[in-house]
């Protein structure tokens, strides 16, 4: 079973608890920071029901398959129930996520396996092979609206639960300057937490006095920027891993629309149809960006897919800068020759 969205993924959690958990769970996050904190989540659940709980933290990128089949097969000390965290499964080369995928079809009764991947893509036999026992909260597919109303909601809980009311122009504020990094915005409501005190609401002016140094641009408005105007894209000294994959997924979006608006446009349909004919894309984002959708043609985007492509391989795959990968994006995207 798969969940897109993390509040109703966590609604399941609450209503599975205790009686009807799974033993293997899986996140698909982009961010290791938010992946450690869903499958926190899941620790809590596991731990209403069994009490006493042994986690074991293991990363896929550092250990071998056989290794963790044997961590996964071996009974906890004490009889406490085990709980291993495998975080980064996608860096698994065929045979290792097969020999997982065995093992999430038959999991072990003693033990439960939380996983952890940035993307679920190469995951889908191992989907297949847990269609009984895996309980997938993916995020990979979530729109960057989505992600920042999330964030909203994620800020508001913490805040409440510590005691304060977060002014909605305070969450905005905070998602402005981080550029939507989990951690950093974890970091920075602690931060908030202190300078307030015994102050019962975190208000704007508070952000703007202890908050970090406002972005330029949010990752939306530098996608935009990328795709549709090629002079206005920038990106400041402080633009680091994670802010590169949220840009990759945003410009892969961008792209996306775009394609799907210039093939559209190519087949006849005039700009005023589109928005019937896409209604999933926002009607000012076709007001603003069919004309050049036509004047680029279908072929500027597909090229521009398959170049960021190459983009996020290096990203996830090499020790190249982030600023460096994002200049070369944008020199990619200038002209993204098809192949």
């Amino acid at each position: 079973m798969k969940f897109q969205q993390l509040n109703v993924f966590e609604k399941h959690l609450a209503q599975a608890a205790p009686d009807h958990l799974s033993k293997v769970y899986l996140v698909v996050a982009g961010c290791p920071v938010e992946r450690r904190y869903i499958a926190q989540r899941i620790f809590e659940a596991i731990r209403r029901k069994e009490q006493k709980i042994e986690i074991q933290s293991l990363n896929a990128s550092e250990i071998s398959v056989n290794e963790v089949m044997n961590e996964l097969n071996t009974c906890a000390f004490l009889g406490d129930k085990r709980v291993v965290w495998l975080d980064e499964v996608d860096k698994w080369k065929k045979n290792g996520l097969a020999a997982l995928g065995a093992y999430v079809e038959r999991p072990a009764p003693f033990a439960y396996v939380v996983l952890g991947a940035s993307s679920g893509k190469g995951l889908a036999e191992l989907y297949q092979s847990g269609k009984r026992e895996l309980i997938a909260c993916d995020l990979g597919e979530e729109k960057p609206w989505e992600r920042k109303e999330r964030l909203k909601q994620y800020l508001s809980q913490s805040s409440a639960q510590a005691g304060k009311r977060l002014h909605p122009q305070a969450a905005e504020l905070m998602l402005e300057r981080s550029g939507s990094e989990f951690s950093t915005l974890e970091q920075e409501l602690l931060k908030l937490f202190c300078y307030v005190g015994e102050r019962a609401e975190i208000v704007a002016s508070d952000v703007e006095s202890v908050g970090v140094r406002p972005r330029s641009l949010t990752l939306w408005q530098i996608a935009d920027a990328l795709v549709w105007n090629e002079s206005g894209a920038s990106a400041d000294s402080g633009f680091d891993l994670s802010d590169l994959l949220l840009l990759i997924a945003a410009v892969r979006l961008q792209l996306q629309q775009g394609l799907q608006m210039a093939l559209l446009l190519e087949q006849g349909v005039t700009p005023h149809a589109l928005a019937s004919q896409l209604p999933h894309i926002k009607p000012k984002a076709i007001e603003l960006h069919a004309t050049q959708a036509r004047r680029l043609k279908s072929s500027f985007f597909t090229a521009g897919l398959e170049q960021l492509f190459e983009i996020e391989l290096l990203a996830k795959n090499s020790s190249s800068a982030p600023l460096c990968l994002f200049d070369l994006l944008h020199a990619k995207l200038i002209n993204p020759s098809p192949k």
